[in-house]
């Protein structure tokens, strides 16, 4: 079955342990493998199956965080997919084809929240119709964005169809955009008709028509503005009308300056307030109005960091130097802090 995205021209590369602890071959991906030190091309198909029949061999490897329906007769005899996909540090992003399929996303599952991911999306064939808990269907169809967030109960079916999606942490966006206060119709339809609608769909195309091809340089290069890219039409579409353009400007502009600082053991709230050009107290009712603090966001930060650190980076860097690239120089104080955070200690995660 042709992708239609060059992926038969461009071989996996080389998977290397030391820059990503989890592969295909070790099963299901779950948060506990972390993400890969810097970007990586991967490509699967239901061929590789073995003598498993292609639909569960499909629902059992590729669907962490969607619970997918059991199959019928006629998908069980001839269920085909295939899809390649470029997984980095902050982002990642598939391409597929895939026969019909459907699944759902039960309440219970999403109050465990064991996965943070948020989805956006854009069907290039076929039909998706996404069901929430309150009974409402949404529809996409070929050209249409579609988006998906695991911590909502819904009902997703999708008939034969191509598509490609990109999936980022809900830590990266939940301080740009009000995500959680907005209606899904809502966010959605402004999605479509903002400003980077189109902007973000032509990428979206012209990534799953040659994403395969690219050299792993160009590929590491186009995830990342693809989050960009995501991000602002995301945060231009969920702004809440009485919000005020300035203050959010100034806010962004802390979460941005937090993130490329986080290995500065200096970093506190004053001065960041200094750089930015702003008090200490403006910078806290930026923070307070969207529901966190300043200290709270920045230990955040550098935790997640860190999480991602000591999953990725190879052996032979010892935790105090993975910690010390996240701010943190008390190693005790970390230690304490990560296993607060995450209910284990940075070593116990490492062994894993």
């Amino acid at each position: 079955m042709d992708l239609g995205d060059g992926q038969e021209h461009s071989p996996v590369r080389d998977w290397s342990k030391d820059i990503w602890g989890w592969s295909p071959e070790d099963g299901p991906w779950t948060p506990d493998h972390g993400l890969p030190a810097q970007c990586l091309y991967l490509a699967l198909a239901t061929r590789d199956a073995d003598h498993r029949d292609g639909y569960d061999f499909w629902r059992q490897t590729v669907f962490y965080d969607f619970e997918a329906d059991t199959p019928d007769d006629d998908q069980k005899a001839t269920f085909q997919a295939r899809a390649a996909g470029l997984v980095g540090p902050e982002s990642a992003v598939f391409w597929y084809r895939s026969n019909r399929l459907g699944g759902h996303r039960g309440a219970s599952r999403c109050r465990h929240a064991d996965y943070d991911d948020f989805t956006l999306g854009l069907v290039l064939q076929g039909q998706r119709r996404h069901r929430l808990d309150s009974g409402e269907v949404l529809v996409a169809g070929p050209g249409d964005l579609f988006v998906y967030d695991p911590t909502r109960p819904c009902r997703v079916n999708w008939s034969d169809h191509r598509g490609i999606h990109l999936t980022l942490p809900r830590q990266s966006l939940l301080p740009l955009f009000a995500l959680d206060r907005m209606p899904f119709p809502l966010l959605l339809e402004r999605l479509r008709q903002g400003p980077m609608s189109a902007f973000l769909r032509s990428h979206l195309m012209h990534l799953a028509l040659t994403g395969g091809r690219l050299s792993a340089t160009h590929q590491a290069l186009l995830l990342e503005q693809t989050r960009d890219l995501a991000i602002a039409a995301l945060s231009a579409a969920s702004r809440m009308p009485t919000e005020e353009a300035a203050p959010d400007a100034t806010y962004l502009a802390a979460r941005r300056l937090m993130a490329r600082r986080l290995d500065d053991p200096d970093l506190d709230p004053a001065g960041l307030a200094r750089a930015l050009g702003c008090s200490r107290a403006t910078l806290y009712r930026l923070f307070s109005r969207h529901g966190v603090t300043v200290a709270g966001c920045l230990r955040e930060a550098r935790l997640r960091k860190a999480h991602r650190l000591l999953t990725s980076a190879p052996q032979h860097i010892t935790i105090a130097e993975l910690a010390a690239r996240c701010g943190f120089l008390d190693q005790t104080g970390f230690s304490r802090l990560f296993r607060q955070r995450f209910g284990l200690r940075p070593s116990d995660l490492r062994r894993r």
